[in-house]
């Protein structure tokens, strides 16, 4: 039977083990995992999204959007109706913020909401989403897009 060498590099986390250095678990930090991946990756900024706990799948840009919102109940059946302000957008989802609607209460159940959009570059843009959020220090909700509809009588009316 061969003869083993002791490790010259140990650690002992306790007085009853010894564990090598190379076996121990190595941690790693969102920094040294961005260094591991090419340069390419990390410029975009996506990829560190990805290493937090949370990430959004797409960036967000800030707007201030009018807006009119239509509330439909899952099986189609129509809500309510009202208007709220879009406080970001991205291709994924939405901020609505003061939203306000005519009967003063969203749906107990799940619903679809029609939220068209009413100003800037965004004119005539109606996009069907999915409540995801509340937000209720800005009276408003987090929604995720399922849809997008572009009126082109409205956007050449803006113009």
């Amino acid at each position: 039977m061969a003869k083993l060498k002791k490790s010259s590099r140990v650690i002992r986390p306790s007085s009853r083990r010894t564990i090598p250095v190379k076996d121990r678990p190595e941690k790693r930090s969102m920094e040294s995992e961005a260094r591991r991946v090419s340069m390419h990756a990390v410029s975009g900024g996506e990829f560190l999204d990805r290493l937090r706990a949370h990430y959004r799948e797409c960036r967000r840009k800030d707007v201030d959007i009018e807006a009119e919102v239509q509330v439909y109940l899952a099986d189609g059946t129509y809500f309510d109706k009202g208007t709220a302000k879009v406080a970001n957008v991205s291709a994924s989802g939405a901020l609505l913020t003061n939203v306000q609607l005519k009967g003063e209460s969203l749906p107990t159940g799940q619903f679809v909401m029609h939220v068209t959009m009413r100003g800037g570059q965004y004119n005539g843009v109606t996009i069907k989403c999915k409540p995801v959020r509340l937000v209720p220090d800005r009276s408003g909700l987090g929604v995720r897009l399922d849809d997008i509809f572009v009126s082109l009588s409205d956007s050449e009316a803006g113009r």
